[in-house]
């Protein structure tokens, strides 16, 4: 594992790697190294860890689609007033 870490970042004559690149190259080789089955769980661990992130934002999400529907009843009202005067307004001459 060492020998193909120097083999990857310490090449003369190569330009050296940007850190996007070099951090794929640990990531494969973590792979490499532990295998697919601890991919694997890291994986699940953040898939679950975005699920549950997701389920506390869902109350939040909630309070504000309430908000917006008073907003937008409202809105709806204040059209209809719009309208209403409007046809006041015709009706005059």
């Amino acid at each position: 594992m060492d020998l193909l870490l120097a083999f990857l970042f310490y090449q003369d004559g190569l330009p050296p790697m940007n850190h996007l690149a070099e951090s794929y190259a640990y990531f494969f080789l973590y792979i490499l190294r532990y295998g697919f089955s601890a991919f694997f769980a890291m994986y699940l661990f953040i898939v679950i860890l975005r699920a549950f992130m997701k389920y506390l934002k869902g109350q939040r999400h909630r309070k504000h689609q309430r908000k917006f529907k008073k907003q937008l009843a409202e809105a709806y009202r204040q059209q209809e007033q719009t309208l209403l005067e409007n046809a006041k307004n015709k009706q005059k001459p």
